[in-house]
C-alpha cells in the first residue's frame, strides 16, 4: 500500500463483546479483537460486511464478525432460511477505526500507535479512501452521519476532521451504509438503507424514497472534507448494500438485495449528481450484495448471496449501461459475502460470510468471462466478510 518502505490498512470496529462461542460457530470468537456490527435501535446488532480501502489503491476488505446464536429474525433483504449470527453492543458506545502497518515483504500487519480512533456509535463497517490517500471517511449507521478523517502522509495514521462528522439527513430507522468515492475524488457516494428486524417471510418496506436512496456529498479540493449537506438524494432499489463506480468516473452501480436489481446511473461530470439510465435496472440472481469493476471499466461482476452466484455484465462503452442479461456466470460457495479483482483485471475472489472457504476465478482478458481455478476454492480458517488484494504483488 506504499507509504515508505510499508503500507497502511483501517478496518472498523464495534468495541468488544463478553460471552462465549455459540455451538457451531465456525467465525471469530468472542475474545477477537474486531465486532463488526451495525446497531439497531438499542438492542439488536447485526453484522455487516466490513469493506476497506488501501491507502491511495483499490478497494479491499477485511471479515470479521460475531458469535452469538441467531434466532428466528432476519436483516431486511436477506433471503429466508439464510439465518446469519447477531451480536450486542453496548448502549451508545462508539465504534473504532483500528489502523495498522503492512510489511509489502511478508504481508504482515503491526498496529499503529494509537491501535485505533473512535467513529461514531454506530459505524456501518465501511470505509472509503481518497484516491490520493489522504482523507477517509466511515458511515454511521445509528447517527446518520459519516465521520470524516485527515490521513498523515508521513505515518498513514488517522486524525478526525472538524467537523469531525457530516450529517446524512435520511428517514427514521435509515442510515448510511455503503460508500465509495469518485475516482477523481470529487463526490462521496453513499447507500442509505432502512434497517428492519422482521419475523421471516413477513414484508418489511421501505415508505418513501429517502428509505432506500444514495446521497452524493461533495469533497472539498483544499482539506478533503465532506460538505455540510448532499447536494443530491436519489431514489434507489430496495436494501441498497454496496454501490461501485466505473474506473472513468461516470457511472454508478447499486446493488439492491430485496430488489434483485443492479440500479445503474448516469454521473454529471460537473457536478457530480446521478440520473437514471434507460433502462434504470437490469435483473440479477437473487439478493445481489457486492460488485466489483474490471481496471479497464469493460465489465461488471456481481456476486448473489441468495442464488451463490457470480456473474459477469458487460459495460456499454458510449452509455456505461450495463446489458440487460448476464454475458457469463458461475457458482460460488453458499452465502458469498464479498467479491475483490486482481488490479490487473485478471482474476476475482469471492469470500462466504459463513463457510471458512475463498473462491477463485479467472477473468479472460477478451471476453471477460469467470472461469473458477483449479483448485476452485482455498481453505480459510473461518468464514469471512471480505478480503483485499495489495497492488504491488496481486496477493490475496
Amino acid at each position: 500500500m506504499g507509504r515508505g518502505t510499508g503500507g497502511d490498512c483501517l478496518r472498523v470496529r464495534c468495541p468488544a463483546f463478553g460471552g462465549g462461542r455459540a455451538p457451531g460457530d465456525r467465525r471469530a470468537g468472542s475474545h477477537d479483537p474486531v465486532r463488526v456490527c451495525r446497531r439497531y435501535g438499542q438492542q439488536r446488532d447485526l453484522p455487516v460486511r466490513l469493506s476497506l480501502e488501501r491507502l491511495g489503491g483499490a478497494p479491499a476488505a477485511h471479515p470479521e464478525a460475531g458469535s452469538q446464536r441467531a434466532g428466528p429474525l432476519r436483516r431486511r433483504g436477506q433471503p429466508a432460511g439464510h439465518q446469519r449470527l447477531r451480536r450486542r453492543c453496548p448502549r451508545n458506545a462508539p465504534g473504532e477505526v483500528s489502523q495498522y502497518t503492512l510489511n509489502p515483504a511478508t504481508g504482515k500487519l503491526t498496529p499503529k500507535s494509537p491501535r485505533t480512533v473512535p467513529t461514531a456509535k454506530g459505524p456501518s463497517g465501511i470505509i472509503a479512501l481518497a484516491p490520493d490517500g489522504k482523507n477517509a471517511y466511515v458511515p454511521d449507521f445509528t447517527g446518520k452521519a459519516i465521520s470524516q478523517y485527515t490521513i498523515s502522509p508521513a505515518t498513514g495514521k488517522l486524525t478526525p476532521m472538524t467537523p469531525a462528522t457530516v450529517a446524512d439527513p435520511v428517514g427514521m430507522n435509515v442510515g448510511p451504509t455503503g460508500i465509495r468515492v469518485a475516482p477523481d475524488g470529487r463526490y462521496a457516494y453513499i447507500t442509505n438503507v432502512k434497517l428492519c428486524i422482521a419475523v421471516k417471510g413477513s414484508n418489511c418496506a421501505a415508505t418513501n424514497d429517502q428509505e432506500n436512496s444514495v446521497s452524493v456529498f461533495r469533497i472539498s479540493p483544499a482539506t478533503g472534507a465532506l460538505s455540510a449537506r448532499p447536494v443530491q438524494t436519489v431514489a434507489t432499489g430496495q436494501n441498497p448494500q454496496m454501490i461501485t463506480i466505473a474506473p472513468d468516473g461516470k457511472s454508478a452501480y447499486v446493488a439492491a438485495t430485496n430488489d434483485n436489481t443492479i440500479w445503474q446511473y448516469s454521473i454529471n461530470p460537473g457536478t457530480g449528481k446521478l440520473t437514471p439510465m434507460s433502462p434504470g435496472t437490469v435483473a440479477t440472481g437473487k439478493g445481489p450484495h457486492d460488485l466489483g469493476i474490471t481496471p479497464d471499466g469493460k465489465n461488471l461482476y456481481v456476486v448473489t448471496v441468495g442464488a451463490n452466484t457470480i456473474s459477469q455484465y458487460r459495460i456499454n462503452p458510449d452509455t456505461g449501461a450495463l446489458n440487460t442479461k448476464p454475458a457469463s456466470t458461475a457458482a460460488t460457495m453458499l452465502h458469498p459475502e464479498a467479491i475483490v479483482l486482481a488490479p490487473d483485471g485478471k482474476n476475482a475472489y469471492v469470500t462466504s460470510g459463513n463457510d471458512p472457504i475463498l473462491a477463485q476465478f479467472a477473468i479472460s482478458p477478451a471476453t471477460g468471462k469467470i472461469t473458477p481455478l483449479s483448485p476452485a476454492t482455498v481453505k480459510l480458517p473461518s468464514g469471512s466478510l471480505g478480503l483485499a488484494i495489495t497492488p504491488a504483488t496481486a496477493k490475496a
